[in-house]
């Protein structure tokens, strides 16, 4: 079909406020192809892992285990339909531990709910302040969990108000 041998030359990266594309012409013909930050995400979950709070606990993650679990009983985990997916909650959850390093995993839970539920939502959620390449703060999910890797990317961008009150509901019946 084409003649032509495609190379990295061809591929052109390009980057809007929503989606990160790569962009492709061969033989006048425009390919776009979206990319999901799936490449950030195991970045994540290896910084996270290896965290002096959380690697080998036990407690983290049976935390994690519960609430994904969660989540997904109350429709509530999936990142396309604009809500929460694992690693907001990971990120979430992280936060939480960092904060109460000696509490059981009742009291994990307990404030895991109760911090989010009194958050402030205009606060983004982080677990370490990356220096070098901030995206802007300021967009317009109503929820902001940051990735603790470089570049640091919005994991909720997708959360808005209505999907915002729905995550509440679930929370508040989780507490």
């Amino acid at each position: 079909m084409f003649q032509h041998l495609v190379t990295f030359n061809h591929l052109q990266k390009h980057t809007n406020n929503f989606q990160k594309m790569i962009k492709l012409t061969i033989e006048g013909i425009k390919f776009t192809i979206e990319t999901k930050e799936a490449l950030y995400k195991p970045a994540t979950n290896n910084f996270i892992k290896e965290l002096p709070d959380i690697k080998n606990n036990i407690k983290f993650t049976k935390a994690l285990i519960i609430l994904n679990r969660w989540a997904k009983n109350n429709f509530v985990n999936q990142e396309s339909f604009g809500v929460l997916n694992e690693y907001s909650i990971s990120i979430m959850l992280t936060k939480i531990n960092i904060l109460y390093p000696n509490v059981s995993l009742i009291e994990l839970i307990e404030r895991f709910f109760l911090t989010y539920l009194t958050w402030n939502n205009s606060i983004p959620v982080r677990i370490k302040e990356n220096k070098t390449e901030k995206i802007n703060e300021k967009e317009d999910s109503s929820i902001i969990i940051l990735s603790p890797t470089n570049p640091e990317q919005n994991l909720t961008k997708q959360i808005y108000k209505s999907t915002t009150k729905i995550i509440e509901k679930a929370m508040l019946e989780g507490f």
